[in-house]
């Protein structure tokens, strides 16, 4: 097992309880290019176009060395990148800049705090209506959540005490990223009485739903979603290869739902 990162060659550490190692380093070019592919990603802040290499050529450029940057990029910058012509590069600046509409869940879960997934981040999100609560959140404040948990309250509370994540923060709010919900925003709209105060956890390849369709037609409904199955779980609804999930399930008596059986749930 390596005990220097092979891109930028520092250490590695390896977490208590973790089978791998990790490059720490938050200038590391492999760190960054993560990053950013994270941020750009469909279920983040959903960048049209700016794929794997793409970023990879703003990062070897020297064009972006955080996601902030990004909403810096112009087009003259963009003509140095390979095959980057005056129609390519407004596109991907109209991109960007739509990106700025996406929802404070969205940023957040871009972001990419550890352990942090979409799910987690609505959740969070709904308690903390805009990034000054969540900065100043205490850390039993965020485990309080339900479906959360200490470890990933410990990794949003300390996340948000780093400078330099907070000079994050102030530039990506300097840039016009959402960083509140909106007076519109809920994720509650069409409350449903079979669904209320209902806790679910969605497994498998759903036929027709991607799983990120489903949890939110489920959160839209008044029902919580959840990344893991407990005594405290409502209903499982299963896909193909749904694996540990639904073994955990069925050892737990949960109710399970296909996704014929959910959508007439939401329909009743």
């Amino acid at each position: 097992m390596p005990s220097n990162c092979p891109v930028c060659g520092q250490p590695v550490v390896r977490e208590l309880g973790e089978a791998v190692t990790r490059c720490v380093n938050a200038s590391c070019a492999a760190i960054l290019k993560g990053a950013i592919e994270h941020w750009v990603s469909r279920d983040a802040l959903d960048i049209k176009g700016m794929g794997e290499k793409l970023v990879h050529q703003l990062v070897d450029k020297g064009l972006v060395h955080s996601v902030a940057d990004l909403y810096d990029l112009t087009e003259e910058k963009l003509y140095v990148l390979e095959r980057m012509g005056q129609k390519s590069a407004q596109k991907l600046i109209d991109a960007i800049a739509q990106s700025k509409n996406q929802p404070w869940s969205r940023v957040l879960y871009g972001l990419g705090i550890r352990h942090v997934g979409s799910v987690n981040a609505q959740l969070l999100t709904e308690k903390f209506s805009d990034v000054e609560k969540i900065t100043q959140a205490r850390q039993s404040d965020i485990a309080g959540i339900y479906g959360i948990g200490v470890e990933i309250a410990e990794s949003v509370h300390q996340w948000f005490q780093i400078h330099a994540n907070q000079t994050l923060i102030s530039r990506l709010q300097a840039a016009g990223l959402q960083l509140a919900n909106s007076a519109e925003t809920s994720t509650i709209t069409d409350s449903n009485p079979q669904f209320t105060d209902k806790t679910f956890v969605v497994t498998g390849t759903l036929p027709t739903l991607k799983r990120d369709e489903a949890k939110a037609l489920i959160q839209k409904a008044g029902g919580k979603v959840t990344d893991s199955v407990s005594k405290k779980t409502d209903y499982l609804v299963v896909g193909e290869d749904a694996g540990s999930k639904l073994a955990k399930a069925e050892a737990l008596g949960i109710t399970q739902l296909t996704e014929a059986q959910l959508l007439q749930m939401l329909e009743s």
